[in-house]
């Protein structure tokens, strides 16, 4: 059982907050992962990114050119 909680209308939309937002990359990824999926997605199932890091592996020194 879902809830849906209210959504604005498109004319209330301001377009350069939401490209600003779509900047960061965990939100881009979000948005991507729920348009993939096609259905809602509960907080703990999204797919962690490391949105352009280097793997934890990697160490700090050779992963940034230190």
């Amino acid at each position: 059982m879902g809830r849906t909680p209210p959504h604005p209308e498109v004319s209330q939309f301001d377009l350069q907050q939401v490209l600003e937002a779509l900047v960061d990359p965990v939100r881009r990824s979000i948005v991507t992962q729920l348009d993939a999926a096609g259905r809602d997605i509960a907080c703990g199932g999204f797919e962690r990114r490391s949105a352009g890091r280097p793997p934890r592996t990697t160490p700090r020194c050779c992963a940034w050119g230190a």
